[in-house]
């Protein structure tokens, strides 16, 4: 569970139920209203971080997948890294 630098968004990440799929659910953190559903990863999601701004949010685990989404309009970068388990995000302050 990572709350957005800016405080308005909570992300949780979960396993889907009956399935072998993770995804993220974020939330509005003072409403709790669903805003969207971060799906893509196929195995436990490790780490999460938000972009200095919050307009991007970062997801990555131990699929070897590393997932960017577009807080404006929730559109999805992916990059897979083969053979690999990611453990932990960090970001550039720049």
């Amino acid at each position: 569970m990572k709350f957005s630098n800016g405080g308005q968004y909570i992300a949780v990440a979960t396993q889907k139920p009956k399935s072998v799929h993770y995804e993220v659910l974020v939330f509005d953190s003072f409403t709790l209203e669903f805003i969207n559903r971060c799906k893509g990863h196929s195995n436990m999601i490790t780490d999460m971080v938000w972009s200095k701004k919050d307009n991007y949010f970062y997801s990555c685990g131990i699929d070897g997948g590393l997932y960017e989404w577009n807080t404006l309009n929730w559109s999805r970068r992916e990059f897979i890294i083969n053979n690999s388990k990611l453990h932990c995000l960090a970001l550039d302050s720049n």
